[in-house]
């Protein structure tokens, strides 16, 4: 920003009034009515406690509203919904705990690297360059978690879940829930409009979000019902570490999402990486269909 004299009301009165320049530079008083322009900006327009945006939209900031419950994660939630907003996809990896965060409904009930949830939100990004996220209200929060009401909006200029593009706006409810451990989110989970219940085929399930995410590869029920097995005299160590090491297969799920269904894709990661050979170079969110397949549109 370019550097500015120091506004000094005692030598130009007619600014401290409220005026606009002249051509010569000095300043002339406003005419009764005009806009003041010198004048510091008036208060937004607020809709139950929130300043409209542009478009009509009430914005959300990371500042905590005055009706926000007392609590650090809520502090966490309301940043981690405005880096989504600016795109800040650095601070976002930084806001995720490194090696135990957790993201429920799109990855399953293993932890993830944060990079794989960023690669996740540029492609909903790509399909929805305008989408934005409104903190409707804080339904509870402490220093350890926070659940929020939430809505998103956006316009699909890119194909998403075998959509194809069609310029159609759309807002759609969610309740997002984070728990934070030392100022980091260690785990994720919020509602999937997205997805069909009369489509799933995983309804018998224990616990279906999981399911879904990771194509039937839902581990943590096994887990438990081998730890279960050996406190009980059932299995021996020797044998559950052999078991471990077989679920470390499916642990190793590639942690990249298919555009077509936006679940997890079922092949390994290979060593070093947390994709699979094909998604280390392409598929959802790095590039989409339309390119890989000839449509620019």
């Amino acid at each position: 920003m370019p550097w500015e004299r120091q506004f000094d009301p005692e030598r130009e009165p007619q600014r401290a009034a409220g005026g606009d320049r002249d051509r010569g530079g000095n300043w002339e008083p406003t005419p009764p009515g005009s806009p003041q322009i010198g004048l510091p900006e008036q208060e937004p327009i607020r809709v139950a406690g929130r300043p409209i945006v542009a478009g009509g939209v009430p914005a959300s900031y990371s500042e905590r509203e005055p009706s926000d419950p007392e609590g650090k994660a809520v502090q966490v939630i309301r940043r981690y919904i405005a880096l989504e907003n600016s795109r800040d996809y650095e601070s976002i990896e930084q806001l995720f705990h490194p090696s135990e965060f957790v993201c429920h409904p799109w990855f399953g009930s293993q932890p993830i690297a944060p990079q794989a949830e960023t690669r996740m939100l540029r492609g909903l990004f790509r399909a929805f360059p305008d989408w934005k996220m409104e903190i409707n209200e804080i339904i509870y929060g402490d220093d350890d978690v926070c659940v929020g009401k939430i809505t998103g909006r956006g316009t699909q200029v890119r194909s998403w879940m075998n959509r194809p593009p069609s310029d159609k706006q759309i807002a759609i409810p969610l309740v997002h829930c984070i728990n934070v451990r030392d100022g980091r989110i260690v785990r994720y989970t919020s509602t999937v409009p997205w997805r069909d219940p009369f489509s799933s085929d995983y309804v018998s399930s224990e616990d279906v979000q999981s399911a879904e995410a990771t194509q039937g590869r839902e581990v943590s029920r096994t887990e438990r019902a081998l730890q279960q097995a050996v406190e009980h005299g059932v299995v021996d160590r020797d044998a559950l570490t052999q078991l471990h090491q077989e679920l470390d297969v499916d642990r190793n799920q590639c942690q990249s999402l298919l555009e077509s269904n936006m679940r997890r894709c079922t092949s390994h990661a290979t060593p070093g990486s947390i994709y699979c050979e094909w998604h280390n170079e392409y598929g959802y969110g790095i590039d989409g269909p339309d390119e890989r397949y000839g449509d620019t549109r």
